[in-house]
């Protein structure tokens, strides 16, 4: 990790303001009418990179949503940015065909840090230090304190990847506001650096890269990892085995922590030759154009099709919780999406549960969280 500015501040140390000049600034239609506001009344913009993705509520929910997206859209077109509207979430669009290892990207998501998979500095920024990077082309900010966490052993073969990315939290959540190292990573498959830096992206850190040597810091046992539960309303992981046949009505296979290639593969295996149980309702979206092209190449989403789910468009979906399995009072969502917070895919009274494309589609073929497939 030497590459140009983003080397440069490697060397820093905490305390020490640095100016960051960034290689990308994400603006999406998750931002608020103020900000979308402000942003398009810009004289000008000093970064070289801006993207702009319609990628939450697709297609737009209500006549509100789509005038702001016809605004971004608008905008984007006019100031010559790069624009997808509903090709995916912009995290997996940007690790797909845009991130080069050593750049330094900023957005207004909570999920930035995942960018680390490819080497990328990602930074979760107000939408006022959006603003500021904008007119500026450059991030002015304070180097926090570092840590380093080993990732070492194997994973289990009954453990998913979405199940160790749960499992680091415990270790990640002792270090809120500080930058994480994460060293090796060497043996570490591309879905399986993404669920760690995606994990990364929820647990509090100021931001996470990859990274050599053998620093003072912590260890993290792959070979330890259960499979894995989020319970409602926690920021730990639970091992699934405490939970015990939990009634589930939604099931949702998709997000940009479970709806990649590699997640549809592990939901499809469970399901292949099953049906999802009468009494519940089952969600897959794809996350990306690209990803809903290949599923559809293996037979996915045949499979999907088949057991009885429903197959969105690619997306964020039920993960964002506006427009599509929007939970009723009381209902229980087993989901591989990324929120477990109270009303965040719609009654606050509903419960969601996070798990691994896997356990989820167990849920959905035995209609309870918890009971043996």
């Amino acid at each position: 990790m030497d590459h140009g500015a983003l080397g440069q501040w490697l060397l820093q140390e905490a305390g020490n303001t640095v100016s960051l000049p960034l290689d990308g600034i994400i603006l999406n239609d998750s931002l608020s009418g103020d900000a979308l506001a402000k942003i398009t009344q810009m004289p000008q913009l000093a970064a070289e990179a801006v993207f702009a993705f319609i990628d939450h509520d697709t297609p737009n929910s209500t006549v509100e949503v789509g005038g702001r997206q016809r605004q971004l859209i608008d905008f984007a077109v006019r100031r010559g940015l790069r624009l997808e509207v509903c090709q995916g979430a912009g995290y997996l669009r940007l690790l797909e065909s845009y991130c080069r290892d050593g750049q330094i990207f900023v957005g207004t998501g909570r999920h930035m840090a995942c960018l680390g998979t490819a080497g990328v500095l990602g930074l979760a920024v107000s939408e006022e230090a959006l603003l500021t990077a904008l007119a500026a082309g450059k991030l002015n900010v304070m180097v926090p304190e570092a840590v380093t966490v080993h990732v070492t052993g194997q994973l289990p073969r009954d453990a998913a990847w979405q199940d160790a990315g749960m499992a680091l939290l415990a270790v990640l959540r002792r270090h809120p506001g500080k930058m994480v190292f994460l060293t090796g990573l060497e043996e570490v498959p591309a879905e399986g650096r993404f669920a760690l830096f995606h994990a990364a992206g929820q647990s509090g850190i100021w931001s996470a890269l990859p990274a050599g040597g053998s620093r003072d810091g912590e260890t993290f046992d792959l070979s330890q990892v259960q499979l894995q539960v989020l319970l409602p309303e926690q920021d730990l992981g639970t091992a699934l085995r405490q939970v015990r046949e939990i009634p589930v009505q939604e099931v949702f296979i998709g997000g940009c922590r479970g709806g990649r290639i590699e997640d549809l593969r592990q939901a499809a295996a469970v399901l292949r030759g099953k049906h999802i149980a009468y009494r519940l309702r089952m969600v897959v979206a794809p996350i990306s154009s690209a990803t809903y092209v290949q599923a559809l190449q293996e037979g996915l989403i045949d499979i999907f099709l088949d057991s009885g789910a429903v197959v969105m468009n690619q997306g964020c979906s039920v993960c964002w919780g506006r427009a599509q399995g929007i939970l009723d009072k009381g209902e229980v969502l087993v989901s591989t999406g990324a929120y477990n917070y109270s009303g965040c895919c719609g009654n606050r009274e509903a419960r969601v549960y996070l798990v691994s494309p896997a356990t989820a589609a167990n849920a959905a073929v035995t209609g309870l969280l918890g009971a043996e497939g």
